[in-house]
C-alpha cells in the first residue's frame, strides 16, 4: 500500500518532529556529556537503520544496480550526516535552545548554495519569498537587543552549532541528488546504512562502552530519539 502525502504536509510534519527531536536530544545530551559519538551511533543502530530497512522492505522497489560513481556520494552523505549529528549533539547541550534553533536555519543557506551551484536547481518565486522570510526572521531575532542580552553568546559551542547546520545542509543537498538517481527504498538501506557506518567509525573505541551507556532508561530514550529521527 502506497502512502501519498503532499510535500507541504510532509514538510510540516518534518518541522514538528525535528523540533521535538532537538528538544529531546538536548535533554539527553545534557544527561550524558561527552557521549556524542557513542550516543549518535547507538541511536542509529537501535532504531534508525532497522526502521529504514523495515520500511524499505515494506515498500519494495529495492535495486542495487546503479552507477558506480553514486557510491562516492553515498559515502560522502554518510559522513556529512554523521558529522552533523555528532556536532549537533555536542553543541545542543551547551547552547541556548532558542539560539541553537536559530543557528540551525543556516542549513538553508548551505542547501541553497550547493543546490544552485552544483545541482543547477533554481528556486521558484514563492520559495524565494519563503526562504527570505525565514532568514530575515532569524537575522531580526539575532540582532534584537533582547536576544543579545539574554541568550546570544558566541563561543566555540556556538560555532559548532553553526558548523552542524552547514554539514546538515550539505547532507540534504547530497541526499536530493541521490534520491534523483536511486529509488527511495534503496536509499533507506544504503544511504542510512553509510550514515550509521560513519558514526560507528567516528565513535571508534567508544563503542566498547556501549553496554555501560545502555541502561534501561537511556536505552528507551535512544530508541525514542531514533524513532523521531526515522520518521
Amino acid at each position: 500500500m502506497e502512502i501519498i502525502v503532499s510535500w507541504q504536509v510532509a514538510i510540516s510534519i518534518y518541522l514538528l518532529l525535528s523540533t521535538t527531536f532537538a528538544l529531546v536530544y538536548r535533554h539527553f545530551a545534557q544527561q550524558h556529556p561527552g557521549q556524542a559519538l557513542l550516543s549518535s551511533a547507538l541511536m542509529y543502530l537501535l532504531t534508525v537503520t532497522p526502521g529504514g530497512i523495515f520500511w524499505a522492505l515494506y515498500s519494495g522497489d529495492i535495486s542495487f544496480r546503479f552507477p558506480v560513481h553514486l557510491w562516492f556520494f553515498l559515502i560522502l552523505g554518510g559522513v556529512f550526516f554523521a558529522l552533523a549529528n555528532i556536532i549537533a549533539f555536542i553543541a545542543n547541550s551547551q547552547v541556548d535552545a532558542a539560539q541553537f534553533s536559530l543557528l540551525s536555519n543556516f542549513k538553508l543557506i548551505t542547501t541553497i548554495l550547493i543546490s544552485s551551484l552544483v545541482l543547477q536547481e533554481r528556486l521558484s518565486f514563492q520559495q524565494l519569498i519563503g526562504v527570505t522570510l525565514v532568514l530575515s526572521a532569524t537575522a531580526v531575532m539575532i540582532t534584537s537587543g533582547k536576544m543579545n542580552r539574554k541568550t546570544l553568546h558566541f563561543d566555540r559551542f556556538t560555532w559548532l552549532a553553526l558548523l552542524s547546520a552547514i554539514f546538515l545542509g550539505s547532507g540534504i543537498s547530497n541526499e536530493k541528488f541521490l534520491l534523483d538517481n536511486l529509488t527511495f527504498s534503496t536509499y533507506l538501506i544504503v544511504g542510512w546504512g553509510f550514515q550509521t557506518l560513519a558514526m560507528i567509525v567516528l565513535a571508534g573505541k567508544q563503542m566498547s562502552s556501549a553496554k555501560a551507556l545502555l541502561t534501561r532508561k537511556s536505552s528507551w530514550q535512544l530508541i525514542w530519539l531514533g524513532l523521531l529521527r526515522t520518521f
